[in-house]
């Protein structure tokens, strides 16, 4: 059967999200010859870590058909669909998330399906992968959602600002834990600004030359992901990696979006209101939640 991985808005944890519940989808129901569509590279890497998805099952939607989207606008999203995908001899059989299916078939894949059977682990496809810059083994990886980062289709960058963090408090704990020997990788949007310079310390960000797929090893080797409340930390809750998700405001009243983290391996910090505001955690909450899955590692 046909798949499809797509968002309105080019969001990269939407896009996990979908991922994780299409790996169900095609295990539930034994699909034994899955073709999955895409529209960026990121979705394709991300498609690359569903069970028995080699990479020669991922295309790409056709980039005249996607861009006709932006003509439509969301407002005319089923219009879009069932003009430009449910008509076409290609499209016309790709499942959707339900959400976005209108006149086409859909699967299962929102946040509120991810608790459901069957059981599955992402798997990196290490078969393929060439880890070029060096990325080390049991690193603490970090993500931050900064302000003007992480720029999506029709939101801006500045959508939803009660998730932006103040970068500082992880630029802190990454030197706390590089000056006591580990491995920090810091990933994500390369408009960030730019880590402390340590030998202990490579900000991935920055590196023009890396990609999503490179993020996704270096979660996939890591002994903990600490993650704000963006991008691709479901990918790290997919693959029962050790995940700290930090500053959680999403989920504030849909805690369908955390709901589904395997208990043993995750820890969620919601932000707090304090006179109206919604407050940053606290760095050494985080740094008591890194020392508590570094324990239970050990």
């Amino acid at each position: 059967m046909k798949y499809g991985i797509w968002r309105h808005e080019n969001a990269l944890g939407n896009s996990a999200e979908h991922t994780i519940a299409l790996a169900k989808h095609i295990e539930r129901i034994q699909d034994e010859d899955p073709i999955i569509y895409v529209e960026k590279d990121f979705q394709k890497y991300m498609a690359m870590c569903i069970p028995k998805i080699t990479e020669d099952r991922i295309k790409f939607f056709d980039p005249h058909i996607i861009k006709e989207f932006d003509r439509y606008g969301p407002g005319k999203l089923g219009e879009w669909v069932n003009t430009h995908l449910a008509t076409n001899e290609e499209y016309k059989d790709v499942h959707l998330p339900y959400v976005y299916a209108y006149k086409l078939p859909a699967y299962n894949g929102m946040w509120e399906d991810l608790p459901a059977d069957p059981d599955i682990t992402l798997k990196f496809p290490y078969e393929t992968y060439n880890n070029k810059f060096n990325i080390p083994s049991k690193a603490i990886i970090i993500q931050v959602r900064e302000q003007g980062t992480y720029w999506k289709r029709i939101d801006g960058a500045n959508c939803e600002p009660d998730r932006f963090v103040n970068p500082t408090t992880f630029k802190n704990i990454a030197l706390y834990y590089a000056d006591r020997d580990y491995k920090m990788i810091r990933i994500g949007d390369p408009n960030q600004t730019p880590f402390p310079s340590h030998e202990n310390i490579i900000d991935l960000a920055m590196n023009s030359e890396s990609t999503v797929l490179d993020d996704l090893y270096a979660i996939s080797e890591s002994s903990i992901f600490l993650s704000c409340d963006s991008s691709i930390w479901p990918m790290a809750g997919g693959m029962k990696k050790n995940l700290i998700l930090s500053n959680v405001t999403s989920a504030l009243n849909k805690k369908c979006i955390v709901d589904w983290l395997p208990k043993e391996t995750s820890i969620v910090h919601f932000k707090e209101l304090v006179n109206g505001r919604r407050m940053d955690n606290d760095i050494n909450l985080l740094i008591n939640s890194i020392e508590t899955l570094l324990n239970r590692s050990e």
